[in-house]
């Protein structure tokens, strides 16, 4: 029996050291998009976002404000998809340093690079529709040092209290 379509909640991150931004890509493919993975139910987005690069690479990441949303639906190899992306603010929790960090995987199927803002034009970076965006610089500027203590955590999911 087919799987009924559904729509696809994905929380990515954008960061960016010295006018590179950090991105995913798919080995077998070569194309890349921005790091995260889907949200589970009751799950927050800024929650998945974290969880998921611990998964894909071990590194602890900081998660800031929400940057863009960005709906895309398209036809893969084996189904239509339909997502919706949340793209957050990312930063390292650890120093940053005079050159972007290598991130190594801990997934066999992709890989991380660090991509020149400029070059990203050039790029098979997915969602097509999201490169431009991203070639601006991602709605952030680059700073370097502390900057999430500025903003409040996210908002949590609270299940209401029955009884």
């Amino acid at each position: 029996m087919p799987k009924s379509p559904t729509t696809e909640i994905i929380a990515r991150g954008v960061l960016i050291q010295h006018g590179c931004v950090l991105l995913c890509q798919n080995l077998k493919h070569g194309y890349a998009y921005l790091p995260g993975g889907h949200v589970e139910f009751a799950e927050a987005a800024a929650d998945a976002l974290k969880r998921e690069m611990l998964e894909e690479c071990g590194e602890e990441v900081r998660v800031g404000p929400l940057l863009l949303t960005h709906e895309e639906a398209f036809k893969g190899p084996k189904r239509v998809h339909h997502e919706v992306n949340l793209v957050f603010h990312m930063e390292h929790t650890k120093p940053v340093h005079e050159e972007p960090t290598p991130i190594k995987s801990v997934e066999d199927d992709i890989g991380f690079i660090w991509a020149d803002l400029a070059e990203l034009i050039e790029m098979d970076l997915r969602p097509h529709t999201m490169k431009a965006w991203l070639a601006s610089g991602g709605g952030i500027e680059e700073h370097h040092g502390p900057l999430l203590s500025a903003f409040p955590e996210p908002l949590r999911y609270a299940p209401a209290k029955h009884g």
